[in-house]
């Protein structure tokens, strides 16, 4: 039962960031909004949530349980038997109001190397994962705006070597030779 609530959260998280990406590349935000806000938003405006009654705070809560789970599982190379050798953890035990976030990463180094680390050690280790988040998202944003481009690079290749071969010269290769002979 316990693992079945960590695997949903999980995948809560993983199709949260799925929607989060797309935001990200294909929707434009206002001012003062955030990306997470309007997925949140958009989850529970789609929901049809009659039953579930499921509110953008709830939601909040789930991702920020998943976000903890996620690191546990990665500390124990993705084995959930990790969840076993604390039979009293339980899914309330991933949200802020039980443990902060300094406090949890001083719990993550416990468990890791069975050493307690000073509260301003834990201060300074969130610190670092934050900023170890801020580079893997620059990074996997900026991988896939590569591979947009290069995709339509590739793509836009195709069309215009079709063309040569046909023996057609398009504009975009007028236009291509305009330029070349501007700068001689």
């Amino acid at each position: 039962m316990r693992r079945d609530q960590f695997r949903y959260c999980l995948k809560i998280l993983q199709h949260f960031r799925t929607l989060e990406t797309y935001f990200k590349i294909y929707h434009e935000r206002n001012k003062g909004q955030t990306i997470k806000t309007n997925v949140i938003r958009s989850i529970i405006k789609s929901g049809g949530n009659g039953h579930l009654e499921l509110t953008g705070n709830k939601l909040k809560l789930i991702i920020q349980r998943a976000k903890r789970i996620e690191r546990l599982l990665n500390l124990a190379n993705n084995n959930y038997n990790i969840f076993d050798a604390f039979p009293d953890l339980n899914i309330t035990f991933f949200s802020a109001n039980r443990m902060n976030t300094y406090n949890y990463e001083r719990w993550l180094i416990l468990v890791k190397t069975n050493n307690l680390v000073s509260a301003d050690e834990g201060r300074r280790l969130y610190k670092e994962y934050k900023e170890k988040c801020k580079k893997e998202r620059y990074e996997y944003l900026r991988n896939l705006y590569i591979g947009a481009n290069r995709g339509n690079d590739l793509l836009e290749n195709e069309i215009n070597d079709e063309q040569d071969e046909k023996g057609e010269e398009s504009e975009e290769d007028d236009k291509d030779e305009e330029r070349i002979n501007l700068l001689f």
